[in-house]
C-alpha cells in the first residue's frame, strides 16, 4: 500500500508541473499530500525537473525519483487534478481511484480542438494590434492573419520537435518580413507586435516574480532570465526580417520595432477590444 501512495504522489507531481502549476504552489501541495499519506518525503522543484526522495527512518534507506517533465499550461486538466488533489487530502477517495483518475485526465482530448487554439492567436493579434500598437482596422486584420500563420507555425512545432528549437524565431522572422514587405499600405510596428503578442512571454514572468516574491529562488531566477533571453530572441528574430526585405527592396526605409502609427483607432473601440 505504500507503494500505491508513492506512485500517486510522483503522479500528482508529474501532472501538475504538466499542467501548468507553479513552483511555490506545487511544493507544497506535494508536501501537503505527502504528510496526509503518512509519507516520509523531501522534493525540490527546479524548472522542468523535480526530485522527489522517499525515506524509510526504520531501515535507514531513501528512494530518490528523477521526474523530467515539460510545463505546459492546461488550466481545465489542472483543475480536474486540483480537485483529485483535495478529495484524497480529505479523504474522500482512496488513492487506487485516484490513481485511476490521473491517468484519464491524462489520457483524455484536450477541451478545446486545434483550431480554436489557432483562431485565439488570430483574435488576440487582431485586438492587441489597435488597442496596445495604436494601429487602424487594416492593420489589426493583417495582424491577425499573421496570428494565425503564427499559431499554425506553433502547431508544427509540436508536432516537430527538432523545429521547436528555433520556431520562436522563426515565427518573429516570418512576422517582421512580411510587415516590411507591406510597409506602404499598413503601421508596421502595429503589425510587428499585434502579430507576435502570443509569443511574449507574459506567464513566465508573472510566474518568475510570484516565485521570487515566495523565496524559491532558483526557480524564479532562472524563469526570469530564460524570459529576458527569450525576449531578447524575439527581438532578434524581428530585425533579421526587416533587414532580409531591406536587402530585396533597397528603397524600402528601415524602421525600428516600436514606432508611432499615423491612423489610430479611438480609444471607444477598446470596449470591444478588451472582452475578446
Amino acid at each position: 500500500y505504500i507503494l500505491k501512495r508513492q506512485d500517486y504522489v510522483l503522479r500528482l507531481a508529474r501532472a501538475m508541473i504538466t499542467y501548468g502549476a507553479p513552483s511555490h504552489r506545487l511544493e507544497e501541495a506535494i508536501d501537503h499530500t505527502a504528510r496526509t499519506l503518512e509519507l516520509n518525503m523531501q522534493c525540490v522543484y527546479m524548472p522542468n525537473v523535480m526530485i522527489v526522495a522517499f525515506t524509510d527512518y526504520e531501515t535507514h534507506t531513501s528512494e530518490t525519483h528523477l521526474l523530467k517533465v515539460s510545463a505546459g499550461l492546461n488550466m481545465h486538466k489542472f483543475a480536474q487534478v486540483h480537485q483529485v488533489l483535495k478529495m484524497v487530502t480529505h479523504s474522500s477517495m482512496p488513492v487506487e481511484e485516484a490513481i485511476m483518475k490521473l491517468d484519464a485526465i491524462n489520457t483524455e482530448k484536450d477541451i478545446w480542438p486545434r483550431w480554436a487554439n489557432i483562431l485565439s492567436f488570430a483574435i488576440a493579434s487582431f485586438c492587441t494590434a489597435p488597442m496596445f500598437y495604436k494601429g487602424d482596422w487594416i492593420d489589426a486584420v493583417v495582424a491577425g492573419a499573421l496570428g494565425v500563420c503564427v499559431g499554425l507555425m506553433s502547431w508544427l512545432s509540436e508536432r516537430l520537435p527538432s523545429y521547436a528549437h528555433i520556431c520562436e524565431v522563426t515565427m518573429s522572422v516570418f512576422v517582421s518580413f512580411i510587415a516590411e514587405s507591406l510597409h506602404s499600405h499598413i503601421c508596421r510596428s502595429a503589425v510587428k507586435m499585434g502579430g507576435t503578442v502570443m509569443l511574449l512571454p507574459g506567464y513566465t514572468i508573472t510566474t518568475a516574480i510570484l516565485e521570487l516574491s515566495s523565496r524559491h529562488m532558483i526557480s524564479g531566477s532562472v524563469r526570469l532570465f530564460y524570459a529576458i533571453i527569450y525576449s531578447l530572441l524575439l527581438g532578434y528574430g524581428l530585425t533579421i526580417g526587416a533587414s532580409l526585405w531591406n536587402l530585396i527592396d533597397s528603397g524600402s526605409t528601415p524602421v525600428g520595432v516600436t514606432g508611432d502609427c499615423p491612423n489610430t483607432l479611438s480609444n471607444t473601440w477598446n470596449i470591444l477590444f478588451v472582452p475578446l
